[in-house]
């Protein structure tokens, strides 16, 4: 492994249209057979930044920190 996120021959699909076949691998993983071991060593950045009003900083990382 030498890149933290590996992709090969893929494409994308629309509906009916099939445009996706390849592979990907994360972190030497394959994508189709991510689990519980793998999640943790996985982050995950939303693209809906806004965090909830009601949760201090604190709260808010121990909700979001691994068990």
């Amino acid at each position: 492994m030498t890149h933290a996120v590996e992709t090969h021959d893929l494409t994308r699909r629309f509906g009916r249209l099939e445009a996706v076949k390849g592979t990907a691998t994360v972190l030497g993983a394959d994508t189709r057979r991510l689990g519980p071991r793998e999640f943790q060593r996985i982050g995950y950045v939303s693209e809906n930044q806004r965090l909830p009003d009601w949760m201090t900083a604190d709260e808010l990382f121990d909700y979001c920190r691994p068990w």
